[in-house]
């Protein structure tokens, strides 16, 4: 029996060297304090746009030791085929003699970073044409580093790309008349969903800045609610803001706010723009281009004196005074002559 227990342990003995040997940075390799996240920046973006992808090391290390050799890799072309960097930080990136390279495979190698410190970069990467609508998730390999000279290795980082398609729901508005300052003036909004694959529009909002237009210009007699789908509702003030939209394939809403044209408003045609319509159909996020409208602003009529009725009596007793003081003036003695 001793020579069956013998054996085994022989072969624990020999993995255990050839982990000490060959294998040693696969086998002693550990999770370590050095952090590595990512964010896509900007908000979501549309086919053909660009995007800035940011990245930031972390030591996290509590007994001062410095992160070497830092090291990842991060695949673009798998989170949307055809994502591709079009601008790369200059070296150093993050320590001396660190670098990061490629367009759809990023490569990052030979960071540093002190116990306690941290760095971040920056990556401006381009949205293909073609990319699909949705929430692309891109995660990078694990990164490597040691840490005084022993391997470890952190987690992967993970980011989503929301990418924005421009869809047929459209968005448009339209000021009823002109106005004068001080008075009001109707704004009317109108949704469409055009989709041709029967998809209702869902989650439909926007946002309209009516102080950019003129300022103190504010909406009157909101929130309203279920103005276009059940849940639906604009609010605000100097800053609109409609949420919660529906319609279904084919079908159109309409609904209006009263507004309150500001006395020192000037005279002219005021451009009014909203933010880009969003929405979802068939689940998927969509984009539809803002909605432009004019306010036409009169100028006020010129002010007519009036007086009271005291006052016409003196006017019209001062005119008749001069009328007399002409008349008489008019038949004035000739002068004695000499």
């Amino acid at each position: 029996m001793k020579g069956f227990l013998i054996f085994p342990r022989m072969i624990a003995g020999l993995a255990v060297a050839a982990c000490v040997g060959a294998l040693v940075s696969v086998c002693h390799a550990q999770i370590g304090p050095v952090v590595l996240t990512k964010t896509f920046t900007g908000g979501p973006v549309q086919p053909g746009d660009g995007v800035t992808l940011d990245f930031t090391i972390e030591n996290l290390d509590t007994t001062g030791a410095v992160a070497a050799d830092i090291a990842f890799t991060d695949n673009l072309d798998a989170v949307v085929s055809g994502l591709v960097a079009t601008v790369l930080p200059a070296t150093p990136v993050c320590g001396p003699g660190s670098q990061i390279s490629g367009t759809s495979l990023l490569t990052f190698s030979g960071g540093s970073v002190a116990a306690g410190a941290s760095c971040t970069f920056s990556v401006t990467l381009l949205v293909p044409a073609n990319a699909a609508a949705g929430s692309h998730i891109n995660t990078t390999s694990s990164l490597t580093t040691e840490l005084n000279g022993r391997p470890f290795v952190g987690t992967p980082a993970t980011g989503t790309l929301a990418v924005l398609v421009v869809g047929p729901v459209v968005l448009t508005k339209t000021f009823t008349g002109a106005a004068q300052p001080g008075n009001s003036v109707t704004l009317e909004f109108t949704i469409e969903n055009l989709d041709p694959n029967g998809f209702a529009a869902a989650d439909i909002g926007f946002t309209d800045n009516l102080d950019a237009v003129v300022p103190g210009l504010v909406a009157t007699g909101l929130p309203a609610a279920n103005v276009c789908g059940l849940g639906s509702q604009i609010a605000g003030t100097s800053l609109l803001t409609f949420s919660g939209g529906s319609l279904a394939a084919g079908a159109s809403c309409t609904f209006s706010v009263t507004l309150l044209v500001p006395a020192a408003a000037a005279a002219g045609s005021h451009i009014n723009t909203t933010s880009p319509l969003t929405t979802q159909l068939g689940g998927s996020p969509f984009v539809g281009a803002p909605a432009t409208g004019t306010l036409a602003v009169l100028a006020l009529p010129a002010a007519v004196p009036t007086l009271e009725w005291w006052g016409l009596l003196l006017l019209f007793g001062l005119r008749g005074l001069a009328a007399w003081w002409g008349m008489h003036r008019g038949h004035a003695p000739p002068p004695a002559s000499a």
